[in-house]
Order: structure tokens, then sequence, then C-alpha cells
């Protein structure tokens, strides 16, 4: 049989376990974020010096 107080104290465990387990999920989705982020940031790079070519040489045909 349980007491008040370790109920309490189970509560509050689970409380805990929850807010972990959801911390861990936003550093999963923060990281796979930055990741993500970090890849259009580096195929970006190539796309814009590209586009920088094209609209060079479109500038001197008038």
């Amino acid at each position: 049989m349980t007491t008040p107080l370790d109920a309490e104290i189970i509560q509050a465990d689970l409380a805990t376990q929850e807010r972990l387990r959801q911390e861990l999920l936003a550093d999963k989705r923060r990281k796979r974020f930055e990741e993500v982020i970090a890849d259009i940031r580096t195929n970006a790079t190539i796309r814009l010096a590209d586009a920088s070519r094209h609209i060079t040489d479109d500038a001197g045909n008038p």
C-alpha cells in the first residue's frame, strides 16, 4: 500500500521524467533543424554564386 507521500513522490518523479523526455525531444528537433539549415546554407552558396554569374551575364546584354 502506498502512502499519500509515496504517491506524491511518484507523481513528482513522473513529472520530472516527462519534462526530461520533452527536453530531449526538443534538443533532437533543434539539432536536426540546425543540420538542415547548415545543409541549406551549404547548397545555397553554390546556387547564389551561379545566380550572380547569370545576373552579370545578363547585365552586359542591352
